[in-house]
């Protein structure tokens, strides 16, 4: 074919015609364009004799682990065409389908294997359906899954994949499609990533330990839990044991670098928004875990967990004050060990404690009030605590002999305040 078509740009035409096959439902056609062309020469594994200046240039991309801004080969836009089949086109001709990313997930171009993963993301994700549950005559949806699953784990474990970590940035973004590994298969994807560092995959790590932390084995009923964790729900019921993934969110949540707690914190911020049913059991996770990421100081995480006080404090402010004493604690312990000022003052330069002590006053838990004023007040004066003196002088004197012993302490730090009914 290439004597044909010498020319390599038209080859590649000819694969995005394929794409367009595919969508006006000739997909039986457009398979064989692809399975043509995936042999294709280009990209050259040497350099090709007309221009050895951009093999040169192509082939040292890899290795600054810079992200293709485009697609520029034959064999790679074969790759990305295969992810462009849907239901029923995956359904009816899965095998095919299976066989050829398998077949380029191995290609000697770095880039046609990034194109592979980017395609096995797309076909495990909502946005094909290939998880319908229907049936058609071609092999079942869910069997062609479980292939692609395969050929996942099959590249997380390539030697030479290992080598590259913008390949293995992509290959770890499968996983956020995939619901239902083992316990085993769980802690190896773990392990790899833990081998690995780039930009963003605290992200993936976060959204794995939180869903097979309490979700895996759970109910999977409610639909807007694939906004947050990823698409594949299936109907998998198979027993699964999350005791040894809590044990590593929790480590995770203790001792993780500041990306991996603030990505942690971020999904239990958002984690009670996207529940339809049972919003008072996933909110108790999600406060179980923050207030286990709130026992150390971590400045970005704890910028997080006061966003989702923020969120809740109001509809559930017993609950809320638990974690801001909390986060308090864990503040004062760090501007006392640590000496770090800098940090809290970024970071509480817009906090809004009055709002919180309010919610408190109104809700009549004045030892709880009493406490959480206690200890803003403990902070340097240096500090913007966000407190409202006026506000915090007038709610303690309704307090009457309760609010005592505190009003003497916001008046030893604001004395312009004091009134004569002391």
């Amino acid at each position: 074919i290439e004597s044909k078509f010498t020319d390599l740009y038209a080859r590649e035409m000819l694969v995005e015609f394929a794409i367009n096959l595919r969508k006006a439902n000739y997909f039986e056609k457009a398979l064989e364009l692809i399975t043509v062309f995936s042999n294709d020469s280009d990209p050259y594994i040497e350099p090709a004799p007309d221009d050895p200046a951009d093999f040169v240039a192509y082939q040292s991309i890899p290795d600054a682990w810079d992200d293709p801004d485009s697609i520029s080969t034959v064999r790679g836009w074969c790759a990305y065409a295969l992810g462009q089949f849907g239901v029923p086109s995956s359904e009816e001709y899965g095998e095919k389908i299976v066989e050829l990313l398998e077949k380029l997930s191995t290609d000697e171009d770095i880039y046609v294997r990034l194109q592979v993963t980017s395609s096995i993301s797309e076909l495990l994700s909502s946005k094909t359906d290939i998880l319908s549950t229907k049936k058609s005559k071609g092999t079942p949806v869910n069997a062609i899954a479980q292939e692609l699953e395969r050929i996942a784990f099959d590249m997380l474990d390539n030697k030479v994949n290992r080598r590259y970590p913008i390949v293995m940035r992509h290959i770890v973004e499968i996983f956020r499609h995939i619901k239902t590994m083992s316990e085993p298969e769980v802690e190896h994807v773990l392990s790899v990533f833990e081998q690995i560092d780039y930009q963003g995959q605290e992200k993936v790590l976060a959204s794995l330990l939180v869903y097979y932390a309490d979700f895996r084995a759970a109910p999977r009923s409610n639909s807007r839990l694939p906004k947050l964790f990823g698409s594949r729900q299936s109907d998998d019921q198979t027993e699964f044991d999350p005791y040894q993934i809590r044990m590593r969110l929790v480590d995770y949540l203790r001792n993780g670098s500041s990306a991996e707690k603030s990505a942690l914190a971020w999904l239990y911020w958002h984690l009670p928004q996207m529940q339809d049913e049972s919003f008072s059991r996933v909110f108790e996770l999600s406060l179980k875990y923050l207030k286990i990421l709130g026992e150390f100081y971590s400045r970005d995480a704890f910028s997080v967990i006061y966003r989702f006080i923020d969120d809740y404090s109001e509809l559930k402010p017993l609950e809320c004050y638990e974690l801001w004493i909390r986060v308090l604690e864990a503040e004062l312990t760090h501007v006392r060990v640590a000496g770090d000022l800098a940090a809290l003052e970024h970071s509480w330069s817009n906090r809004d404690n009055a709002r919180y002590l309010s919610i408190l006053f109104e809700a009549g838990q004045f030892r709880k009030y009493n406490k959480a004023l206690s200890l803003l007040l403990e902070f340097p004066e240096i500090l913007q605590r966000g407190i409202d003196p006026e506000k915090s002088r007038e709610e303690l004197l309704a307090m009457g002999s309760l609010g005592r012993p505190v009003l003497v302490d916001l008046y030893a730090q604001f004395p312009h305040i004091r009134s004569r009914e002391l």
